[in-house]
């Protein structure tokens, strides 16, 4: 997988079947709880989903910027575990 500010690609569950354009939510586990990004389907190529983040709102793009580069309370204690 890969992810960035604009969008991700993943390897796609088998079975699922979806087109350019499409909308869907990709989740992602955090330390204080899941985070749901929108997403809309650029490709998808021999099983790899490439899509790209649908920010509609400044809760959307400030979500997309937890995921992407982290939470600072996640550092804090590192030493402790």
């Amino acid at each position: 997988s890969n992810l960035s500010e604009s969008g991700v690609a993943l390897e796609m569950p088998v079975g699922l079947r979806l087109q350019p354009g499409d909308r869907g939510v990709v989740r992602f586990p955090l330390y204080d709880g899941p985070v749901d990004l929108p997403i809309e389907v650029i490709v998808t190529v021999k099983g790899m989903l490439r899509a790209m983040f649908v920010m509609e709102n400044v809760a959307a793009a400030e979500n997309v910027t937890r995921v992407v580069h982290g939470r600072a309370d996640a550092w804090l204690d590192w030493k402790t575990g």
